[in-house]
Formats: C-alpha cells, structure tokens, sequence
C-alpha cells in the first residue's frame, strides 16, 4: 500500500554543474509548490508539461533561494503515477541542498533510495522486470548492457513471460475441467493433449536459458584470462590490451603475485582481463597462494589467452597447462616474435595459434578480433532474455516443476504443481512479490530515482 506522504529528493550528483534537478512527489506536490514556489506569471493551476520560470523562496525569511524553473506532472500521467514536479535549478552544493530544505520545511519527506521508481511500480506504471531494467539501464557501462537493459524496460521480456503465463493458464484450466468434468475416453485424449503441451512450454524455456548464460555474461562481464610461465610477456599483453600501463613489466620473473584485474570495452562488450601469476615460481608460501589463485581463475574464466615464450624451449610448466586448460575455451599465443624462436610450433598438433610480440604491440589486433568472434556466436541483438539472478531463478523454479510434473500421473499433482509455477511467474513481474524483496530491489538505486 502506498503511503501518503509527498516526498523529494535531488535528482544529479551534488557538485559544480549548470544546472540540478530536485524531484517532488505525491499527494501534497502542488500545495507545496504553491508554498515555496513563486512564477513569474499567474497561474489559477500549474499548466501540465510545461516549463514554468520563477523563483524558490524561503518560507521562514520570505528570501529569495534561487532562479529557478519548473515543470509538473499531474497524476497518473507522470513517473510515479503521482502528482509530481520537477525543479530545474543552479547546480552547485549549496543552492541545490538549500531547495531540499526548503521543501522539507514545507512538508516534504527526504525520499527512500529508489522510492520515485518503487511508486511508479507500485502505481501500475511498469512491473519489477521493468524497474530492474532501468537499474541496469543506469549501470549500463558498455553499449550492449544499454541495449539489452532498454529492451527489457520496454517490455519485450515482461511480454515474453506474461505470454508463458497465458500458456500455464490454459494448462491449468484443462487440466482443472480434466478432473471435474471430462469423460473416460475424453480424459485420456485430452490428458495426451496436457502432456504435450506442457514439453512444448518447456522446451520454450529451455531456449531462453540458452541464451540468459551469455547475457549475464554482457552485465557481469566476460572474463578472459591470461595465463602462461613467469615472465613470458601477460602483463606486457595485459597493458596492451588494456591501452594503457596497468600492471608492472619488468626483467624480473614473476612480478605479478597476485591477479590484476580491468575492463575493457569491446564493440560494446566488457572483458574483464585477468592477469595472473606465473604457474612455475619457486616454492615458497606466497608463490604457492599464487599458483593456486591462477587455478581458480582458469576454472571460471570463459576465455583462456594461453600464452608461451617462443624464444626458449618448452619446459614442463608449458605442458601442464595445455593439459590444465583442454577442455577450456583457450587461445593459444606465442609471444616475443621479435626474438630468435627456439619453441618447436608442431608443439600444439593441429591446433591453432597467433604469433605477436606483446613488447612492440604487434598481433594485438588478431587477438582482438578473435575475442570479437566469441560474442558474434553467441548474442544477437534481436534477442533479448533474462540476466538477473532474481529473474534467472524464478524461471528456474518453473522449469523445474515443468520438467517433474511431465512424468506425474495423478492430475491433482499436476493441477496444484501448475499454480505454483504460475506464482513463480508472477514473482517475477511483481505481481506477487514480497515487500523484503521490492526494497532489496529498490535500495540499489539512488534517492531520486
């Protein structure tokens, strides 16, 4: 249930800018703007959409705050659904905070973080698909997690699960007049009919889950790792690729004791370069922790860049991570082409490599190009699924009834298992979701939004 009262909050960062914007929201938006707010023309009712000049005064001194302008949103053709209004003023630290304290005095409630979007959902404006989306919308680093995150806000992704709705719907009540109401002969053909149609659904949801992999991928960022002995050039690769010095190149084997961690952006895609420890230090305790960390991150990396020194021989580290990283997505890199080579290339059988010199920027464009082609394989941008966690698990829980109840008997099993997946699905629009999860959901954002 919404509660009454009319809260604001500052809408931009505080700091030193043209202008900032302070938003007000509720019920008591237009008493409390008639209180502070002073136009430069008379107005019998604040004309909607419409960019009002005038002046912020202090209702204690009747002093001037600010030049200001104005513009309000009467209900529900606003944000939130509310009565709203924006003030357009200087921006800076004080005059901006001066406002928020004079609207306070007024009336107004510092608002929640998210607390603007929380209404909007509350008022029917979007759903919690939609309102997750324009959190991610707002984290959005790359071009693609824009994308993929104004997708899902315009509702392409709510339509798609309000429609495997429809079907659970259409499941339920068959299988409800199945048991009521159908006759022996009718109940065993129609019973075939259930069956089918509920592998069908599942097999939809299948596809989606192909697909939501990868695009968690695209917020959370794919991770390359670059891996090989000390010193045969990752972190010269590493500083390559990133564009800039991140790690520290030295003579000295084994520099990077720990992984380096950055991102970069890709044709809109972020990869997240991991630059690890050499696999052959000498034993001690923290090189041990080393080889260890660089073996954790060879099991969870998507991308492997398996790099070896062209101009010494293989020795046993090389073999043991050819052998650790077979069944991994790798990239095999010989580094240090400008020197003489003495790294036999029959090493690898048949499998493909790049020769670059990480020292003087040479392949670097090659390897580039093969990380392009690991996300042309696997996102289009005509397709867009779920990518949160919340999201991911609420069609897990439907997939899973649906896989189980293919192989029930007892129809009454299967009408009631039905209705809980359908729960499932509302959970995910918000229909029916609990006021823990909306603000878990709703405190990541900021105050004014």
């Amino acid at each position: 249930m919404l509660e009454e009262k009319t809260i604001y909050a500052l809408a931009t960062p505080p700091g030193r800018s043209a202008i900032a914007v302070i938003r007000l929201s509720g019920p008591l938006t237009i008493p409390i703007l008639k209180k502070v707010f002073r136009p430069k023309k008379e107005y019998e009712k604040f004309p909607a959409r419409r960019v009002i000049k005038g002046e912020i005064i202090d209702l204690e001194n009747k002093e001037l705050v600010d030049e200001v302008m104005v513009v309000v949103y009467y209900s529900p053709n606003s944000y939130t659904g509310e009565d709203m209004a924006e003030i357009f003023s200087h921006g800076g630290f004080y005059l901006p905070q001066r406002i928020c304290e004079v609207l306070k005095k007024a009336g107004a409630f510092l608002a929640e973080p998210g607390e603007f979007t929380k209404r909007r959902f509350l008022n029917g404006k979007i759903d919690l698909v939609q309102a997750e989306a324009l959190l991610s919308l707002i984290s959005a680093q790359t071009e693609k997690q824009a994308k993929m995150a104004l997708s899902q806000l315009r509702g392409e992704v709510s339509l798609i699960i309000k429609n495997l709705g429809e079907e659970l719907k259409e499941l339920l009540a068959l299988t409800e007049y199945l048991i009521e109401f159908a006759e022996e002969e009718e109940a065993k053909e129609l019973g075939k009919n259930i069956k089918n149609r509920i592998i069908t659904l599942k097999e939809k949801i299948e596809k989606i889950f192909k697909k939501t992999d990868f695009h968690q991928k695209i917020f959370q960022g794919i991770r390359v790792v670059l891996a090989g002995r000390a010193n045969v050039g990752k972190s010269s690769l590493f500083n390559q690729l990133l564009g800039k010095e991140r790690a520290i190149v030295t003579e000295i084997p084994g520099t990077t004791r720990d992984v380096i961690e950055a991102i970069i952006d890709i044709d809109g895609f972020p990869f997240i370069l991991c630059d690890t420890a050499g696999i052959d230090f000498n034993i001690s305790l923290i090189d041990e922790l080393s080889v260890r960390k660089t073996k954790e991150y060879l099991e969870k990396g998507d991308i492997i860049l398996l790099i070896f020194d062209i101009s010494e021989p293989p020795q046993k580290a090389d073999y043991d991570l050819l052998k650790m990283t077979k069944e991994k997505n790798r990239m095999i890199i010989l580094n240090k082409k400008d020197l003489t080579h003495k790294f036999p290339l029959n090493f690898f059988n048949k499998e493909p490599y790049l020769l670059i010199s990480a020292k003087y920027g040479e392949g670097i464009e090659e390897i580039v190009n093969k990380l392009k082609e690991y996300t042309k394989n696997l996102y289009s941008d005509n397709e867009t699924f779920l990518f949160l966690p919340r999201q991911v698990e609420c069609l897990e829980r439907v997939l899973k009834i649906l896989d189980n109840i293919s192989e029930f008997t007892y129809w009454e099993i299967i009408a009631e298992e039905l209705k809980i997946a359908l729960d499932y699905l509302k959970e995910l629009l918000g229909e029916t979701t609990n006021e823990e999860i909306l603000d878990r959901i709703f405190s990541q954002f900021c105050i004014g939004k």
